[in-house]
């Protein structure tokens, strides 16, 4: 686990491991000392998809591995990942509008508010960057 208090450092170890969604064994598993996950996701879906012997794979994890890094280096690999966006925006905290509160709808090229939050007065979308 990372800290971000001075002068402190690693606290302990991070264990990762890779299971078959058909079977629920372990395929693989590795120890490190980086308290994320942002780094494990193509050496944990190389190494299970070296130790199911298969050529192709479907990597699933949550969205703590989520990096764009990762992403691409899986799928120069040949690896499918599923991995949600983390929502890293600190808007909702400040009572803004934010993307989720939206939904976009291709035909008539509009989002919608999907929010039980009442519109921003018109001052308000004067100001909203587009």
């Amino acid at each position: 686990m990372a800290t971000s208090a001075r002068h402190s450092g690693l606290v302990g170890y991070n264990a990762q491991c890779a299971v078959d969604a058909e079977t629920h064994l372990i395929v693989t598993h590795d120890v490190t000392n980086h308290g994320f996950d942002r780094d494990q996701l193509s050496p944990m879906a190389t190494a299970a998809r070296e130790a199911l012997g298969h050529d192709d794979l479907h990597a699933i994890a949550d969205k703590g591995y989520f990096s764009g890094t990762e992403i691409l280096a899986c799928h120069e690999a040949g690896i499918t990942t599923t991995v949600p966006r983390p929502l890293t925006s600190g808007n909702e905290a400040k009572g803004m509008f934010v993307k989720t509160d939206f939904l976009y709808d291709p035909e008539r090229d509009i989002y919608t508010c999907v929010s039980d939050r009442p519109p921003p007065s018109l001052p308000d979308l004067q100001r909203c960057p587009r």
